[in-house]
């Protein structure tokens, strides 16, 4: 999905290239103005800033499972430090669900 969203972005960018300055559409002052290469510019943004994203919910997503492995290296403990960690561990994991919740609601 990143490549081909990275791909249609470049196409876009290599389209407007060309296009020096804006085109008017419409009558007198009142008309729209569209440039293509600034309409590229943004599609390029988002892109990069979907992929700042993606790499924010990989990288909590790897942090969740490295605190799951740890939990099972904690299973061997004595059960008076195991509850203790294993209720904190409970907590880490719900601050992550929030965490990748807010991430995926600002797409």
């Amino acid at each position: 999905m990143k490549r081909s969203l990275m791909a249609a972005a470049a196409a876009i960018a290599l389209l407007a290239a060309p296009a020096q300055n804006a085109h008017a559409f419409g009558f007198g002052f009142g008309g729209v103005v569209y440039d293509p290469s600034n309409h590229a510019q943004n599609i390029l943004t988002a892109v990069r800033s979907l992929q700042q994203v993606n790499n924010q919910i990989q990288q909590i997503a790897n942090e969740a499972q490295m605190l799951v492995n740890q939990a099972r290296n904690l299973t061997g403990l004595p059960t008076s430090v195991a509850g203790d960690l294993q209720s904190s561990l409970r907590a880490i994991d719900q601050l992550v669900t929030v965490i990748a919740g807010n991430a995926f609601s600002h797409q």
